[in-house]
């Protein structure tokens, strides 16, 4: 009776909240993107896919990532000699990014945006993201922003990093639709296409 349905959810509290759109975004890969593909070397066939989401996670946002040195965490002064120099149209997940920013803070919008990012000072940075009509964006991990943590101050929501578990994912949209939220809450996944 359920084979066909994907999420269903049915509560008291959700027919309290103004509403949810929630839609997964399919981008195609620039050309320079491509050709970055070839130098992640994964081997294999079965979980080919899995593994290029995990390991080119850079690339699929801007393949000028992929020249920072493997698991390291580059200085404000590096990422912002980067950012000088992007080609936003070799990054379809940047461009994208981009492009919703604009839109979000032209309708005054807040936009929280999912990725890989640090827990440092993460209690402090939602409290001043919530309450002050100055903080824009809000950048939080996926994984570390779990249940217990209210960012209703949010009503537009990009997730770069799709998660193998969709539960991860509604968990994470759940972080500005729930309680507490004023506006409808407009959630879009960012996946990608290599053909």
């Amino acid at each position: 009776m359920t084979s066909k349905v994907l999420h269903y959810y049915k509560g008291d509290v959700l027919d309290e909240l103004p509403g949810l759109v929630d839609f997964t975004v399919v981008l195609n890969l620039s050309c320079r993107q491509k050709s970055e593909l070839p130098k992640l070397n994964i081997s294999g066939r079965e979980d080919k896919v899995f593994k290029m989401s995990a390991v080119g996670s850079s690339i699929f946002l801007h393949p000028e990532l992929n020249s920072l040195p493997e698991n390291s965490v580059p200085t404000d002064d590096k990422m912002d000699e980067i950012l000088v120099k992007l080609d936003l149209k070799e990054g379809v997940k940047a461009k994208f990014f981009f492009n919703m920013l604009n839109l979000c803070e032209s309708a005054g919008e807040k936009l929280l945006v999912f990725g890989d990012s640090s827990a440092e000072d993460r209690e402090c940075s939602m409290e001043r993201f919530n309450s002050s009509p100055h903080s824009r964006v809000f950048f939080g991990s996926i994984k570390a922003c779990g249940e217990g943590i209210s960012l209703v101050g949010a009503s537009c929501i990009i997730i770069l990093d799709t998660h193998l578990n969709p539960s991860v994912t509604r968990q994470a949209i759940g972080r500005a639709f729930q309680p507490g939220q004023k506006k409808k809450v407009d959630a879009s996944i960012v996946g990608w296409n290599t053909g």
